[in-house]
Formats: structure tokens, sequence, C-alpha cells
């Protein structure tokens, strides 16, 4: 009796204001508003009440409404869905007629944003770039086991709910089985479609998917970068075969070893900026003269050129003209090149892949500046060409250690670290010549 009581000191629960008719409807689709228009394609996507539900409406245009091949599509869109019920693809729920608007999709409606808004509008942490990564693993091997393959992966195909962040993977009106005749022609969407889909050579499959995840992971975050690029070769014999694949990448602690490589590389800077002398420190808060520099240099760098002079080619003997900022680098440029001297003096010549690496970076960045400074792009667009050219540097340097034949894996990690870390230095440096 006393829990009852104190139950009834709080009330009652119920609703705080009297309830209308509104609350559960008639049956009739009510509050249609148009969501989405495709530009080149057949279709329209609305939002609707019915039965106090949410739902959206995916119809055809007035001028496909009685095109016997765009209504055979729509029904085809909606034979695959149906039997399509997992946590991270929107549900196909029913193919009806609706008095406004001719024969409709009628799918679950999600509320939140696209993957395209939600990148643009959120600074992504790993973590939260990895799920993503793994939620759209899940959904895109579920389909694949259910014979299905999506060919129109893309961000604007993906959505990420309000509530817990849940991906939700929609639009199965290029996707294709084995099981259907029809609308058996390549499909996609250009710049996340893969290249054989492109070039008509193939109809696609389970690696014409992967190729646009991988696409899709490129513009996620940089962790993703190295299995993106595999996603991406350009023959399909070269990518992962099967999502799995994916995932397990995703997931091993060792693909991602140049993140361990990097944070080892911050903390040795920072030792090394507290342990120069007070000397130095000095220097620093004054405008430097091209004077300046060069004492400096040679102050940071004394014990290396007298203990090591025979070893520093004739080029490096001769004091290098150094903003004070950049004496570390200097330094530690000096000490790996005369310890690369040592160790692979006998295999490959270290410093000059690091040289191919600073130029093929600096043509590059050439080039991304070009696309940027164009007025015509939208702020999207210039997103997406920095996610590629931060990706297309990546795999660039990939390439260009991959052609030295290194046998060794550890080395090649090493080697290709440092040729990243060069290739943006050299970046950073045009950079600020140009402000």
């Amino acid at each position: 009796m006393s829990g009852n009581k104190q139950y009834e000191e709080y009330g009652q629960s119920g609703f705080f204001a009297s309830l209308d008719e509104s609350g559960v409807g008639d049956g009739e689709w009510r509050h249609i508003e148009e969501v989405y228009r495709s530009n080149h394609g057949m279709t329209l996507v609305y939002k609707a009440q019915h039965y106090g539900k949410l739902f959206a409406l995916k119809c055809l245009k007035k001028e496909y409404c009685d095109d016997i091949n765009a209504i055979a599509l729509l029904e085809k869109e909606f034979d695959l869905g149906f039997n399509l019920r997992h946590k991270n693809i929107a549900l196909t729920l029913d193919f009806t007629h609706v008095a406004t608007l001719g024969k409709c999709v009628v799918m679950e409606w999600v509320d939140g944003d696209t993957l395209e808004d939600y990148v643009r509008n959120h600074e992504l942490s790993k973590n939260q770039a990895k799920s993503i990564a793994l939620q759209l693993c899940d959904a895109v091997e579920f389909l694949h086991s259910h014979q299905v393959i999506h060919r129109d992966l893309k961000p604007l195909n993906v959505m990420i709910s309000a509530v817990g962040e849940q991906v939700k993977v929609l639009d199965f009106g290029l996707s294709d089985s084995s099981r259907f005749t029809s609308f058996k022609q390549p499909a996609g969407t250009p710049g996340y479609v893969a290249p054989e889909l492109l070039s008509g050579t193939s109809n696609g499959d389970v690696r014409s998917d992967i190729y646009s995840l991988g696409v899709m992971l490129s513009e996620l975050h940089p962790s993703l970068a190295k299995v993106a690029r595999r996603c991406m070769a350009a023959s399909a014999d070269d990518r992962y075969q099967r999502v799995s694949q994916v995932r397990k990448a995703l997931t091993d602690r060792k693909g991602q070893w140049w993140w361990g490589v990097a944070l080892s590389l911050t903390v040795i800077a920072i030792v090394m900026l507290l342990l120069l002398p007070r000397t130095s420190e000095k220097k620093e808060t004054a405008v430097l003269s091209p004077a300046d520099s060069v004492s400096v240099y040679e102050k940071s760098n004394k014990d290396i050129l007298e203990t090591n002079k025979e070893l520093v080619p004739k080029t490096l003997e001769e004091p290098v003209h150094t903003p004070i900022n950049e004496k570390i680098i200097v330094a530690d440029e000096l000490t790996d090149r005369q310890s690369s001297n040592i160790v692979n003096q006998n295999h490959i010549n270290e410093w000059e892949l690091i040289d191919r690496t600073k130029s093929m970076a600096l043509k590059l960045y050439a080039e991304y500046k070009n696309t940027i400074e164009d007025k015509s792009l939208s702020d999207i667009e210039k997103a997406k060409a920095s996610r590629q050219f931060s990706l297309e540097l990546e795999m660039s340097v990939h390439k260009i250690i991959e052609e030295a034949h290194i046998e060794d894996a550890e080395e090649c990690k090493r080697l290709e670290a440092r040729a990243l870390s060069a290739a943006r230095l050299a970046i950073k440096k045009a950079i600020e010549v140009e402000n």
C-alpha cells in the first residue's frame, strides 16, 4: 500500500494535451510533401502520413506514369527491396496506388541526414567513421547474401538516422539480381560507379559494389584510406572479393600501422623541440633574416655535420637557408638521409624515392589548385575535390614505393610513411611560399 501511495503523490501517466483525430487518421494519405526529385531520372520521393505514421513514397514523374518500362522498373525495385529485412537497410513495405501520385513504392521514413550532408556538417572522428564503415559493410554484405547487387551505392543513397546515428541504405532503383532477366544494362553514378560498369564491359557483381563502397570510405576519414584504396582498384580482380574481407581489413589493428607511426613521429618532434638550446628559443621570437636562419641551422646540426661529415653529400655541407620553425625537420631529414645511406646502400636509393615523391606531390597539388580555383564549383564539389586529392596523393605515394620492389614488408611500410610525410611537407612549403 505504501508503494501505491508513493505513486499517487506523483500523479498518473498520460498526455498533457487533448487528443485530436489527426493522431490516427482515416487511412488516407495526408500531408504529402515532395522531398527529392531526380534531375535526370524518372522518379520522385515524397514524405506522407498514413494512419498516424510517416512514410516515404517513391513514384514516377508525370511524364513517365504511363511508360511501360518505367512502371516495370519501379515494380522491380519494390520486388528487390521487399525481401530485405536488415537494421541497416531502409524497409520496403508496399506497392500501392496513391490518388494524387499514381503507383508508389512505400518505404520506411528515415528521419536524419544523407551521408553526404552528414559528412559535410560533422567533423568525423576515426571511431565514428569506422562505425559508419562497418554498418555499411553489414548492409552491403546482407544484400549480397540475398543475391542482390545494389549498383548505385553513394552517400546520397545512405541515410544516417537522427536518433542513434544508424546507417540506412536505400534506393534499389538500379539494383539487380540473378533471378531477373530485365534491365540488366550497366548502371550507376559517375564518381562512384566501378570502371567495368562505366565502360560497359560488365553488368556488375559483388566487386562492383565493393568499388563504390571504397569511394565512400575514402570520403569518411583518412584512417580508412588504405582499405579504400584496395576497394577502388581499377581491376575487379585486385579488389577485395567479398565484403567480409573489407570488414576484416577495417577491424585489423595491423592495418592501421601508420597511425602509430604518425603519433610516434609527433612525440619525437615535441621532445626534440623541448630539448633545443634556449638561445635558439630567443631567436624564434624575432623576425629572422636569411643570415639568422643559417646560423640557427648550423647550430642545430653542428654535431651531425662534424661527426658524420664523410656520410653527408656535398650539397648538404653548404649552409641551407631555412625558416626557424623548420630546423627540426631539416635536422631529422639530414639524419634520416645519413642512416638511409648506410642501411640501404646495397638495396635502394631512399633519398631518390623521397625526391620523386616530392615532385609528384607538387604536380598533384598544382592540378588540385587549378580545380578549386574554378569559381563555378560549389562548396560540396570543392570538398569532394579536396578528399579526392588526399586519396590520390596517398595512392601515388603507395605506387612509387611499390615500384621500388622492396622485399622487406616492415621496411616498405616505413618508407611509405616517410614518403607520405615528405610529400605533405613539400605541399605545405609550396602553400607557405604562395602566401
